[in-house]
């Protein structure tokens, strides 16, 4: 069963007058709290609830007045405490919530799976969804009636959206690890790097994404050193393997590589344990900003 739940029943047909259809979303809105109960097609009843109660909010926003016969109350459950309001941007963003967590959620699914175009395409919508929220909906709320529910405030939906990117890059870090292309690791790593970094004060879970990030810069930055011939400097950046590792479901192929990569690394000591290399620089590990004019890659998977 979700953790967000529709509670309380609105018969849209009671407070709308006559001369706007709103009795398809009086149904949606119930099988959209049914199928939240039974976890059966979610998104499919939250995508047909929305179109309907969107025409809605088209036709009371017009630009006349509509007289309502009864004013609606919206009640929701989000993570077992219930919340109430009397307005219907609270109903329209909570619409958008469920189809952006369904995303997100199968963007998890798929990428414990190993497929990871369609995990990534996945995170990338739910992303978009932040977005479209913001725009369409928290601004569009000047008096928000519910100010200890984090949802209603725009740097939540910044902040959401941050992470679903950083869960897309981490898809297309191993991506690219399985398609052998592995010299785009540093620059994907940097912007996963960004994404996490964003993300921190809201989801437990972006510490994870970015301390992977770090860990794969550091060690693709090492594989890069080595192949320029610069050994000492990659002998230096091996301080990064002590670091913790993270363990994500979404993350099996990162693991394999890492273990695959410390391989590399011992037989790197190994073969130069006689020879001296002067110490690297304190900031040699440090990742730089990501911009368009600094670089640009294809990363599009």
């Amino acid at each position: 069963m979700y953790s967000t739940l529709i509670r309380g029943a609105v018969e849209f047909e009671r407070c709308l007058p006559e001369s706007v259809s709103c009795i398809r979303a009086t149904t949606r809105r119930m099988a959209l709290r049914d199928a939240l109960e039974t976890s059966r097609n979610v998104r499919q009843m939250a995508e047909e609830y929305a179109s309907e109660f969107d025409a809605i909010m088209i036709e009371l926003e017009r630009g006349r007045v509509v007289h309502l016969r009864q004013q609606p109350v919206f009640e929701w459950e989000i993570d077992g405490r219930a919340h109430f309001s009397a307005n219907w941007r609270f109903e329209q963003m909570m619409i958008q919530y469920i189809i952006m967590k369904d995303a997100f959620n199968e963007g998890k699914r798929v990428g414990v799976e190993g497929d990871y175009k369609s995990a990534k395409k996945s995170f990338l919508e739910a992303a978009k969804i932040c977005d479209t929220v913001n725009k369409n909906c928290i601004s569009q709320w000047p008096f928000r009636d519910m100010a200890t529910l984090n949802l209603s405030n725009e740097d939540f939906w910044h902040c959401q959206k941050q992470f679903c990117e950083a869960y897309g890059a981490l898809m297309t870090l191993q991506y690219a690890i399985q398609e052998k292309k592995t010299k785009l690791l540093s620059y994907i790593s940097k912007k996963m790097y960004g994404h996490a970094s964003l993300a921190l004060f809201q989801h437990e879970d972006a510490k994870k994404l970015h301390d992977l990030a770090v860990l794969v810069f550091a060690y693709s930055k090492a594989d890069t050193l080595w192949s320029a011939g610069r050994h000492g400097e990659a002998l230096g950046m091996l301080q990064w393997q002590h670091m913790q590792k993270p363990t994500m479901d979404e993350a099996s192929s990162l693991a394999t590589w890492f273990e695959e990569q410390e391989d590399i690394f011992d037989s790197w000591r190994t073969e130069n344990s006689n020879v001296y290399f002067a110490e690297p620089k304190h900031d040699a590990g440090a990742i730089e900003e990501v911009t368009e004019k600094k670089e640009k890659r294809n990363t599009k998977y």
